[in-house]
């Protein structure tokens, strides 16, 4: 989130300022997600609390006062919400690809859990391939 931020920041203050409406999307549309996650699962989750009481507000906000300053039209909006979608679509498509590997029993389980719903996202080799590669790297 923060690279595609800084990104954003660059190109607003180098080439024109409409383009901070990426940040500004990316904000907002991560907000929306974590409320749409609590409602549908019930439950909190572990960016709710920030999407209520900063990314909101803040989001809102900057979107107003780049509004006046820029006069983006819809084509824009569109464009700059929809690459963000994008990015958000592409985040969810890889987390269900990890976690259906983990709990496929397949060559990578994921690290330090036992619940699918707590998983990490970073890959560590099955102690089968660890003990493997511990063999392999032995000196004699």
């Amino acid at each position: 989130m923060w690279g595609i931020d800084l990104v954003a920041i660059g190109l607003a203050a180098g080439l024109d300022l409409a383009w901070g409406f990426l940040a500004v999307y990316l904000t907002l549309i991560n907000a929306v997600v974590h409320l749409l996650a609590g409602i549908v699962r019930r439950e909190s989750n572990a960016g709710l609390v920030t999407a209520v009481a900063l990314f909101l507000p803040v989001g809102g906000v900057a979107w107003w006062t780049l509004e006046r300053a820029t006069g983006l039209g819809v084509p824009g909006h569109l464009l700059f919400a929809g690459l963000i979608v994008l990015e958000h679509a592409l985040i969810v498509a890889w987390v269900v690809t990890w976690r259906g590997r983990a709990s496929a029993g397949g060559a990578w389980q994921m690290a330090g859990t036992d619940s699918p719903s707590n998983t990490p996202l970073l890959p560590l080799p099955t102690s089968s391939e660890a003990d493997r590669i511990d063999q392999s790297t032995t000196l004699d």
